[in-house]
Parts: C-alpha cells; sequence; structure tokens
C-alpha cells in the first residue's frame, strides 16, 4: 500500500514522476551552459508538497534563482478561480458515482476503515474522498495530515514575483488534467486494491521519500517506483512524451536569456529524464553543490 500511494503522490504536479534506466549524478540543482547559451540557465527538482520545517532553499540557491530572468514551472501556478474549480471538477468521479461503485463492498469496505482508522482523516475527506479520483487523493490526504505543508512552486512564484521575472509553464493546468484523466478509473482504482490489508502507514512511506529528497538521491527516487506496472504501462504517456516536449520549449527559452527550470525531481533521471536529453543534444548539465557550508 505504501508504493501504491508514494505513486499517486509523485505522478504529477502537485506530484512527482520518476523516469527510467540510466543514473545520472544525485543532484537537485542543475547548471546548464553550452551550445548557444550566453548565460547559464539551471533546472532544480521539486517535491511539491512539503513540511515547512523539511522546507530548503538556501542563500546560495535564491542567488542562483535571482540570476536568472524567468521562472520556468511545469504550469504557470497563477490561475484563475475559474480554472481552479475546473480544476476541482476533473478531479472528481463522474457526477452521483462514488469509489462505492467500482469496488467490491467488502474493498470498499477495508479503504474506508483504512481512512478512518488508520489514517484518521477528517470528518470532511472522508466524506470527499470516496468522490475524487484514485489518483488526486494522496495529495487531498498529505494536505491535511502534514503540518503547514509548503509547495515550492508557491514559493517560486512569490520569489518570481518579487524579483520582477518572467513566469512560464512548460504545459496547461488543462494537459496534466487530460493526462491524468486519459488513465481509465477502474485501473486507478486498482491502486487502492491491489494491496494486502492497507497494514501499511503512507505517512511513514512518504517521509521516506522525503528524506531520499532531501540527500539528493534522484536515482533511488526513480528505484523506488521503477518497477511500477502502471507507470510502465503510460510510461510514454507520464513521462518520456511530456520530457520530450519540454525539451524543445526549454531550449528555446535558455537560448533567450537566463532561467530557472522548476520541475518534479523524478523528470531529472533516466534515459528519458531531462538531465541526459540535454545532454544528448549537446548542453553541458552539471550538478550544482546547495549544501550549507558551516
Amino acid at each position: 500500500m505504501k508504493q501504491k500511494f508514494l505513486f499517486i503522490l509523485i505522478l504529477l504536479n502537485p506530484l512527482i514522476l520518476f523516469a527510467q534506466k540510466d543514473s545520472v549524478e544525485n543532484a537537485l540543482l542543475w547548471k546548464i551552459t553550452g551550445k548557444d547559451v550566453k548565460k547559464a540557465s539551471y533546472i532544480f527538482g521539486t517535491i511539491h508538497v512539503v513540511p515547512q520545517s523539511d522546507f530548503f532553499f538556501n542563500e546560495k540557491m535564491k542567488e542562483i534563482f535571482t540570476s536568472t530572468k524567468e521562472l520556468i514551472m511545469e504550469t504557470d501556478m497563477d490561475i484563475s478561480p475559474e480554472i481552479q474549480l475546473q480544476m476541482m471538477q476533473n478531479m472528481m468521479l463522474p457526477e452521483g458515482k462514488s469509489l462505492s461503485n467500482y469496488m467490491e463492498k467488502k474493498d470498499y469496505d477495508k479503504y474506508m476503515i483504512y481512512l478512518k482508522d488508520s489514517l484518521k482523516v477528517s470528518a470532511l475527506n472522508m466524506f470527499l474522498l470516496p468522490k475524487i479520483k484514485p489518483l488526486f487523493s494522496f495529495s487531498l490526504i498529505l494536505q491535511e495530515k502534514l503540518e503547514h505543508p509548503v509547495s515550492y512552486e508557491m514559493y517560486f512564484q512569490k520569489l518570481a514575483k518579487q524579483n520582477k521575472m518572467n513566469i512560464s509553464g512548460l504545459e496547461s493546468l488543462q494537459e496534466q488534467m487530460d493526462i491524468i484523466n486519459s488513465i481509465p478509473i477502474q485501473e486507478q482504482i486498482n491502486l487502492l486494491i491491489d494491496s494486502s490489508n492497507y497494514e501499511t502507514d503512507v505517512m511513514k512511506g512518504y517521509y521516506e521519500m522525503l528524506e531520499i529528497y532531501k540527500s539528493q538521491k534522484i536515482n533511488k527516487l526513480h528505484d523506488l517506483t521503477n518497477d511500477e506496472k502502471l507507470i510502465q504501462k503510460y510510461s510514454a504517456r507520464l513521462i518520456n512524451n511530456r520530457n520530450k516536449y519540454w525539451l524543445s520549449l526549454i531550449e528555446e527559452k535558455i537560448k533567450q536569456y537566463p532561467c530557472f527550470i522548476a520541475v518534479g525531481a523524478g523528470h531529472l533521471a533516466g534515459d528519458d529524464g531531462l538531465i541526459l536529453l540535454l545532454r544528448k543534444i549537446g548542453y553541458r548539465v552539471e550538478p550544482v553543490d546547495i549544501t550549507d557550508k558551516k
């Protein structure tokens, strides 16, 4: 169950994706130079939701951030209330439907007991979670269970505005929602029922993953879900095609002026990860030491 829910967490924005085979150096921040780049750009791997106490972005990282002219994220987080409403609607199961319509009663009852007794989710979320598509469910749980949750993307958005930087997205929010919605609901349901007895504490699993992230071990992050059948089945749609599409947009931007690119950390590693893709087309992509020096 832990690995299944971790997959839900790392799927998309506000989540993390994992690429495939080849390993790269372990780092979260990378410097991009070479070819027609006049001044260095940077790419940073995020984890989209963290407790405030685990959030880190030190002065060295801020200096690098403010040395650039444009913030590029998976999507521009500055969205209208209308788009927010549309996003919420896209997260819901078809009108009038609940998880109970897709699961056998014994599986549904077991899941609801797990939410109530093991995760101790609030009464509001006990009402909402059965109505939400499973690939969105753990994000909702995290928002409740984490103490003072913080978003790297929202932080970057605010910092960019303070420094009068351009802000852009590599894809629209609707494009991201369409990717998730292209996965059949029953396959999403299988993430919930394809587990033993809901015995694993998913929050413990999240904190284990968070420690790996803080250690900048992006290859180990990849290994966490490398054997997930759903990722294997939809890897081109969820990972490879998106990275390759983003590559041309990134290249166009970094030729114009220095950019700070922030994407889920899992987009960095693997044969189809952004680090190796950028290197393959001739850019020098080097890890940056972001540790605080005492």
